[in-house]
């Protein structure tokens, strides 16, 4: 364990991680993520370069959520909704959100408020 790294002081512990993957393209990342976000039962914690709650995420099948038909029809929800869903469906999971901040010259691509919607 690297010297910075202190049980009790900057970490909770070590656990052990019985499942990793690398998701090199966005479709398998996106579909990744959204089964995580309906599998959650505590938290979620995301950090991300360039987060956008209107991305539009694919949704399976089979799940028993309330998307709108506008929404079945297309096959996807908004990042921004999923997450609005996901906190409806189970409202004691606590979802963390950091965003990095982007420059300037971006200012007109991004959203200014990011919400869930």
């Amino acid at each position: 364990m690297p010297n910075f790294l202190k049980v009790g002081r900057n970490i909770s512990g070590l656990y052990p991680c019985t499942r990793a993957a690398f998701l090199i393209d966005a479709d398998r990342f996106f579909r990744a993520l959204v089964e995580s976000i309906v599998k959650a039962k505590r938290q979620i914690l995301i950090a991300g370069w360039d987060i956008d709650s209107r991305t539009e995420l694919p949704f399976p099948e089979g799940i028993d959520w309330p998307l709108t038909e506008a929404e079945r029809d297309r096959g996807s929800v908004s990042f921004g909704r999923l997450l609005k869903l996901a906190i409806e469906r189970k409202p004691e999971l606590k979802i963390y959100i950091l965003s990095w901040d982007y420059t300037f010259i971006y200012l007109f691509e991004r959203e200014t408020l990011s919400s869930a919607k």
